[in-house]
C-alpha cells in the first residue's frame, strides 16, 4: 500500500483489533514529492494502537532514486520511530528492490547513524529481538 492509502488501512486496523499488523515500507510516503503531510497525521493515528507496527524500510526508493541524499530520508525515519516507539519498530532493507536506488550499505549505514544515539538494547531490540517477538521466531 501506499500513504495515500494509509486511511483505509487506519479503517481496517481499527476494524480487527484482534490482528497484528505490520506496516510495511513506513506507509511508503511521498519523499519524491517532500510530502510530510498527510503521511505523518495517518501514521500516528495508526501508531497509536498497539496492534500495529512499522517496518523502517522502503525510504529509499521512495525518495528521488539518482539524488537522494539521507537528510531527505530523515524525517520520515524519525517520524516513524517517534510515533511507534523502538519496540514496535522492525529493521527491514527492502533488498533486493533497494538496489534501484543504492546499494545495502547505503541503507545499513543510514540505519547505523539514525540509531547510533540509542542504546545497544534499543539497537538489538530494532536490528533483531523486535522481529523476533512479532513474528514468534
Amino acid at each position: 500500500m501506499t500513504h495515500d492509502q494509509l486511511p483505509e488501512v487506519v479503517r481496517l486496523v481499527e476494524l480487527c483489533p484482534d490482528t497484528r499488523f505490520v506496516l510495511d515500507h513506513c506507509g511508503k510516503p511521498a519523499i519524491r514529492q517532500g510530502l510530510l503531510e498527510p503521511w505523518k497525521g495517518e501514521i500516528a493515528r495508526l501508531a497509536a494502537r498497539g496492534h500495529v507496527w512499522c517496518k523502517l524500510s522502503g525510504l529509499l526508493t521512495e525518495a528521488d532514486v539518482e539524488r537522494w541524499r539521507e537528510e531527505d530520508l530523515v524525517p520520515y525515519a524519525e517520524h516513524v520511530v517517534e510515533q511507534f516507539g523502538i519496540d514496535r519498530v522492525l529493521y527491514g532493507s527492502d533488498w533486493p528492490v533497494l538496489t534501484l536506488a543504492g546499494q545495502y550499505a547505503d541503507w545499513y549505514g543510514f540505519t547505523r547513524r539514525l540509531t547510533a544515539g540509542w542504546s545497544e538494547s534499543e539497537r538489538r531490540r530494532f536490528y533483531y529481538e523486535n522481529a523476533v517477538h512479532f513474528y514468534g521466531l
